[in-house]
């Protein structure tokens, strides 16, 4: 698709050289605002729709750009006063959080700077943020420089399982998973909406849409056992916000210093094989993949996006040399443009790997260069909703509780109301057994939390749910170990008896939603066992009749324990001896 377009990107980009000359460095300090990518930002009040008093940060763990801030304010940045950054809820739509959130930033930076510019470094999907902002009709000629780093400008094969599927892949970034699973886990868990995942990442999270690929990708299994290529102009589900910019882009370079940086030769999502599935289908319209996840296959890549999706233009791919003299080999400048790539740099390392690149686009000395970030391999996290207080006690007796850590790394998040929900995040947490304690602050009936581990190619989730009085403490015992197919292991966790059981009271309460209908032939039942699962995310039940067997639907994105995907929606028959209100057996 961007073949054709070469010609009149190369025709706009001389415009840049003869309109604006000067604009390759920045002739004076403006101020900056950093725009971070997908499910870095966090606002308790805005992403969970309650009033907590909160203000907007970092989502727990995310420190991919610490190096950045204290690189820039070693440089004498000001948080506050030159340098800002622009949070945002990533659930939106890109073109609305461009105005709601990143043209507000702006103003705010020119309010107090006294600047009329300002320069935008934008991480992957901050920077279509950005370039939805720019590159719109209602462009307040107020950005200087725009520089982009790891941004998916032609899409992600990676959020296709998301985005087609509802379901978030095992092999996903470590980070990424944590931000969606807390999310759809408060959204279904502690709301108690019965949405499938599908349901609630198209309704509520769109921006994962507008990541998807708009280059070709699928590669569909036919019933001869041949591959058929299918072009992105024949797939059902499309990308529009991704096509317009696409056809729109010269505006970037005549309106903006542009510089785009990527990372490559780290495995990565390109072509996903798929299985078709039925016509009508709502999930997996442009087929199932198989295998599922999709394995990162390309290497030609940041670990999240592919070169060529994230490069404008690299004129072949050839390093052109600089006039004046750029002591940047393997990147090209053209006037306004700046474009290149590193080797061996993942997605989530270039906020720190670029900092040379970055300083040279502001104008400023080569920043001295401390290398502070390192991913975790794996992370343990624990989910609360609200009215508890908790202390999390690791093997060795390290602790982390709300005001105080040993651990490690280990941070809380949560909102100024002490009585509001938590997240303790725990990177490469110690193998053995870790003690939850909780103290209620309020009588909670309803009372969740989670136990949640990833690593680069595992997720878990452990439900634990009950109820706790004020004053009252109870302990909960997480046994974890990293290597193990199963990372979490506890007695306390949600089992099938107890499923079972929580259906029974739910019934005698009369909180059953008498919605399915069981004996709907279109739907297929099997038989499940304890282990069957490793993931539930939500239940509810259909009618019940007196020593029955009932129709219990379970709403899941999980893999099964022989790695066959079950999709959203699935339904399985379990044997429940269900009693009449006001039974003496009850």
């Amino acid at each position: 698709m961007r073949t054709p377009k070469i010609f009149l990107v190369f025709i706009f980009l001389v415009l840049g050289v003869l309109i604006f000359p000067n604009l390759a460095r920045n002739s004076g300090q403006n101020p900056v605002i950093i725009v971070p990518g997908i499910m870095a930002s966090w606002n308790w009040d805005t992403m969970m729709g309650k009033i907590f008093g909160d203000s907007w940060g970092f989502f727990p763990g995310v420190h991919v750009y610490n190096p950045l801030i204290k690189a820039l304010e070693d440089a004498g940045y000001e948080k506050g006063k030159d340098l800002f950054i622009a949070y945002y809820d990533w659930r939106k739509s890109n073109e609305e959080t461009a105005f709601s959130f990143l043209k507000q930033k702006i103003d705010e930076a020119k309010t107090i700077s006294g600047k009329t510019k300002v320069d935008l470094i934008a991480h992957s999907m901050g920077g279509l943020v950005s370039r939805a902002y720019v590159q719109s009709n209602s462009y307040g000629n107020d950005v200087e420089h725009l520089i982009m780093l790891g941004t998916p400008n032609h899409g992600s094969s990676d959020v296709y399982s998301v985005w087609e599927g509802g379901v978030v892949p095992k092999n996903w970034g470590i980070g990424y998973k944590a931000g969606i699973d807390f999310y759809l886990w408060y959204f279904t868990i502690v709301l108690h909406n019965s949405l499938s995942r599908y349901d609630i990442i198209h309704q509520y999270v769109p921006s994962v849409g507008e990541m998807m690929p708009i280059y070709t990708f699928i590669q569909q299994k036919e019933t001869d056992g041949s591959i058929s290529v299918v072009p992105y102009e024949n797939m059902q589900v499309k990308n529009p916000f991704l096509e317009n910019l696409y056809l729109t882009e010269g505006e970037l370079y005549l309106r903006v210093h542009t510089a785009n940086i990527f990372g490559n030769d780290e495995a990565t999502v390109g072509a996903i094989q798929v299985e078709p599935q039925a016509f009508g289908s709502t999930v997996w319209q442009d087929g199932k993949p198989d295998p599922f996840p999709p394995p990162r296959n390309d290497s030609q890549g940041d670990n999240r996006v592919l070169r060529d999706s994230a490069a404008i233009l690299t004129l072949g791919a050839i390093p052109v040399p600089d006039p004046n003299n750029d002591p940047y080999p393997g990147f090209i400048e053209l006037g306004n443009f700046f474009e290149g790539g590193y080797s061996t740099t993942k997605h989530n390392d270039l906020p720190e790997r670029s900092l040379k690149e970055i300083f040279y686009i502001l104008g400023q000395p080569d920043p001295q260069i401390t290398p502070t970030y390192s991913e975790p391999a794996n992370t343990l996290d624990f989910f609360f909703t609200e009215n508890v207080n908790v202390k999390i006690i690791s093997p060795s007796g390290k602790y982390i509780d709300n005001s105080t850590s040993t651990i490690s790394g280990a941070e809380l998040e949560t909102p100024p109301d002490p009585l509001g929900p938590k997240i303790f995040s725990i990177p490469n947490p110690e193998k053995g057994q870790y003690q939850v304690e909780i103290e209620g602050l309020a009588n909670e009936d309803d009372l969740h939390f989670a136990a949640y581990f990833a690593s680069g190619s595992n997720r878990q989730i452990e439900n634990f749910s009950g109820s706790i009085n004020q004053g009252e403490t109870q302990t909960y015992e997480v046994d974890v170990d990293s290597d193990a197919e199963t990372p979490i292991d506890s007695q306390d966790g949600l089992s099938l008896e107890g499923l079972i059981q929580d259906v029974k009271d739910y019934y005698r309460q009369d909180k059953i939603q008498n919605t399915e209908n069981c004996e709907n032939p279109e739907v297929a039942y099997a038989k499940i066992k304890e282990d069957y699962f490793s993931n539930i995310w939500h239940l509810k039940m259909g009618r019940i009749e007196e020593n029955t067997q009932s129709c219990l639907k379970l709403e899941t994105a999980i893999e099964t324990d022989d790695n066959q995907y079950q999709g959203m929606n699935s339904r399985y028959d379990v044997t429940i001896n269900a009693y009449q209100i006001g039974s003496s057996d009850y």
